[in-house]
C-alpha cells in the first residue's frame, strides 16, 4: 500500500509541455501602439506662479498619475516650454514631451470653482450629540 499512491501510469512529459506555453496566467506583453496627442494625454489641473517661475500641474490620463512642472524642472519626461495667459481666464501651458509639443489648457474660472465647492463641503458642521454617548 506504500507503493500505490493512486497513479494508474506514468505519463509523458511532453503531455503537458501545452500548459507551460500556452499559459492562461502569463499574458503577452503589449506591443508599442502609436502615442495620442498629447493634449489628449496630458490636462493642466493647475497653475501656480512661485517666486517668480511658473509651476504647472498635470495630469497623465493613461497612467492617472499626477505631477507639477516647471521651466527648470521637468518631469515624467515632461518639459514645460511656455506659461500664456490670455486674459479671458484660461492659461495655457505648452508642453513638450521628446520631439513632439503641444498645449494644454486650464479654464481658471472652472478651477476657482471647485476650489469653492471643496471648501465649502470642508467646514464642519453642527456636532450632535446623542443620549448615551459620553459617560455621565
Amino acid at each position: 500500500m506504500a507503493g500505490d499512491v493512486g497513479f494508474s501510469q506514468e505519463r509523458e512529459l511532453q503531455r503537458y509541455e501545452n500548459i507551460w506555453r500556452v499559459s492562461p496566467f502569463v499574458t503577452e506583453p503589449v506591443p508599442n501602439l502609436p502615442s495620442e496627442p498629447l493634449q489628449e494625454r496630458y490636462a493642466m489641473t493647475g497653475y501656480a506662479n512661485v517666486g517668480g517661475n511658473d509651476v504647472v500641474f498635470l495630469l497623465d490620463r493613461v497612467s492617472l498619475a499626477r505631477f507639477s512642472i516647471s521651466s527648470n524642472r521637468p518631469e515624467e519626461g515632461v518639459k514645460l516650454v511656455s506659461v500664456s495667459d490670455n486674459g479671458g481666464g484660461t492659461i495655457v501651458a505648452r508642453i513638450k514631451v521628446g520631439n513632439r509639443d503641444a498645449n494644454v489648457a486650464l479654464d481658471v474660472g472652472t478651477q476657482q470653482a471647485m476650489v469653492a465647492v471643496s471648501m465649502t463641503n470642508t467646514l464642519p458642521g453642527p456636532i450632535a450629540e446623542y443620549e448615551g454617548t459620553r459617560d455621565k
